[in-house]
């Protein structure tokens, strides 16, 4: 049967797509966007497609002229491509001409692919990855081969940027490929139009650029801009060569600033943007490790609401409100454990992340630094935790392997007895821990993590989504200011349960009721004295950190922290520390004065002992007892 309109248009889809990834999985670059035509070891080649049931492969006859090989790729049942070469003499010899009454009718020659397989050369077999992945390039500077190098002023201005006349002042936003076409044509190789084309239409967000310059490759940087297409059109002309030429053609980037040269020559030197992609790729990357410059990818990852430090789980507290969420359903999140690492095997800690486990046959055997945020759904707010360093994706074996290291260690019902304390499903646990309890494993060194945790700008964009996905990291986000380096105070009281069990801060302490109702009495009483504006309690610092109330007085501000132990000296104790955390860490002074407020009374070494701190370290805290009767702050201050 003929082939109509439709049926072509689709076969030109997937024969255009699928020779590309044939391309890149052998390293060949495509010179030109409309005829499948590429340039592989210094030679121009065509790569033609089939898939397992077609029986014929075309070429355009113009194109057989252009090439010195034809390659077939013949699909084969299990997916993969097998690849043979035949010459185009060979090719122009069997064929006949296409019986379509379409465009391609009196321009393109059919072949029984059965020629390729009897009489061509076998190349290998190809098993093509079609999941869309972020782009590696390099890419050089330079004015033609020896000329003035453009890269100082890339690196300033955050770009990557290409010129070409006669395109050199012209806007490509709104244009397709190769339009328009007569100034597309004036190019003066393939090199240049497969160069621009890549800087105008192919780099994308997240990409990896790196910059040659010479026989050297002297920096790497991350595309910024959109995920479809990075492309933006200098208006203003910031780049300009010794000739006067504008490099207005460009991609934001940001450059790593700490990347040592590596010395490394990739091939076709011609090109001044080349995607690179197998055997160039695994070059560079073991020239990266010989010069100790491993290219382990940054990405960003977003765990469980946790107020345990990640080290058991914590409730449901700052969890998911979302009743179709796992952690809703479960009461725990996926990375309640993942910094638990008192239970290490073969010195690794192995954990958890939700964003690996969703695509996991996808990262199996890589190492990523994988940075860490976290979200709490009581206040929205976002949370930078810090970061893993060289963190292993494991095998599926490996984690069942670790499962019964953790059963035979009682490691494995400590976790489900967890579980049971916040009342989660210990059940659903079990069920799944045999096939997913684990899927990355790293060394305790080799994290950094922020103590505590910083909360996220709201004006911030470089998280770029909240699921539950594993992101290309660009750079660290803009964190607020720590508690009480802001001048603006943020009067406020939240009314608390008098009736229930409290979870304060990263470590679970059962607060009685009596210490709420200590603080929202003393906060009413305050208010009364110093004004509604000047009162607030549970300030926070970061994650499990904050002051019971703080009282804004003059030039500075008090800090109050409530104990109810029945030793005047273990209210002091466990007081004390918190109270020199909030105010001085890690090198500043946020309160003038420092409070510890319990219901017992005043001794005579209470007293004392409180006087010797404040003559001899000129620490300014002091003791208030809390009138249980009247249900209020004595006036005298110790």
């Amino acid at each position: 049967m003929p082939q109509d309109r439709i049926s072509g248009a689709d076969a030109d889809r997937y024969g255009s797509e699928t020779a590309r990834l044939i391309a890149k999985a052998i390293g060949a670059i495509s010179i030109s966007e409309t005829s499948n035509e590429f340039e592989l070891d210094n030679s121009k080649i065509t790569i033609r497609c089939a898939r397992k049931n077609t029986q014929n492969l075309g070429a355009p006859y113009k194109l057989l002229e252009r090439v010195s090989a034809v390659i077939a790729a013949l699909e084969q049942e299990n997916g993969d491509y097998k690849l043979y070469e035949i010459t185009p003499a060979k090719f122009k010899e069997k064929m006949r001409p296409t019986g379509s009454t379409g465009p391609s009718a009196g321009r393109v020659g059919l072949v029984s692919k059965s020629l390729f397989i009897n009489e061509g050369k076998f190349i290998r077999e190809v098993k093509l990855n079609t999941e869309e992945k972020n782009k590696i390039w390099r890419m050089a500077f330079r004015c033609g081969n020896q000329g003035q190098s453009l890269w100082e002023e890339c690196k300033k201005y955050n770009v990557a940027a290409i010129t070409y006349s006669p395109l050199e002042k012209f806007d490509l936003t709104n244009h397709k490929y190769n339009e328009p076409v007569e100034l597309w044509s004036k190019l003066s190789s393939s090199s240049q139009k497969s160069s621009l084309r890549h800087v105008a239409y192919d780099m994308k967000n997240g990409d990896t650029i790196y910059v040659k310059e010479g026989p050297k490759i002297i920096c790497k940087g991350t595309v910024l801009g959109k995920p479809d297409r990075a492309y933006v059109f200098d208006q203003s002309f910031r780049i300009v060569d010794h000739n006067g030429t504008p490099w207005p053609h460009q991609v934001p980037v940001a450059w790593e600033a700490s990347f040592e040269p590596v010395g490394v020559l990739l091939g076709a030197e011609q090109n001044a943007v080349l995607e690179l992609n197998g055997e160039r790729l695994s070059k560079l990357q073991k020239a990266l490790s010989n010069n100790g410059a491993v290219g382990v990818e940054n990405k960003i990852a977003r765990i469980c609401w946790n107020d345990h430090g990640w080290q058991r789980p914590s409730g449901r507290d700052g969890k998911s409100k979302n009743k179709d969420a796992y952690e809703f359903k479960v009461g725990y999140g996926h990375e309640e454990w993942l910094l638990d690492t008192e239970k290490l095997v073969d010195g690794y800690h192995y954990g958890y992340l939700q964003p690996i486990g969703k695509a996991w046959d996808k990262y199996q055997g890589q190492t990523f630094n994988i940075s860490l945020y976290s979200i709490n759904d009581d206040s929205r707010q976002r949370w930078w935790i810090g970061t893993i360093r060289n963190a292993e994706v494991v095998s599926p074996e490996e984690s069942k392997e670790v499962l019964e290291y953790y059963k035979k260690k009682g490691w494995l019902q400590e976790m489900i007895d967890q579980i049971k304390n916040i009342n989660g499903d210990e059940r659903d646990f079990g069920k799944n821990a045999p096939f997913a309890f684990t899927n990355i494993k790293f060394k305790p060194a080799d994290w950094e993590l922020l103590d505590p945790p910083q909360r996220i700008s709201n004006k911030d964009k470089s998280v770029s989504s909240t699921y539950y996905v594993l992101l290309n990291k660009v750079k660290n986000p803009d964190l607020e200011l720590p508690f009480g380096d802001d001048p603006t105070f943020t009067p406020g009281h939240t009314i608390r349960d008098e009736k229930g069990i409290a979870y304060y801060g990263q470590r679970k302490s059962e607060i009685d009721r009596f210490h709420y109702k200590m603080q929202n009495n003393s906060y009413k009483q305050l208010v009364d004295m110093y004004g509604h504006d000047n009162v607030s309690t549970e300030r926070q610092i970061g994650i499990g950190a904050a002051v019971d109330i703080s009282v804004k007085d003059g030039d500075g501000e008090i800090f109050y922290e409530f104990k109810t132990s029945n030793s005047i000296k273990a209210c002091i104790r466990e007081a004390l520390s918190q109270l020199l955390e909030y105010s001085y860490y890690p090198d500043t002074e946020r309160a003038k004065k420092l409070i510890i407020v319990s219901q017992n009374p005043i001794t005579k070494d209470a007293k004392n002992y409180l006087i010797k701190i404040r003559e001899h370290f000129k620490i300014p805290v002091y003791y208030k007892q809390y009138n249980v009767d009247k249900n209020c702050l004595e006036e005298d201050e110790y």
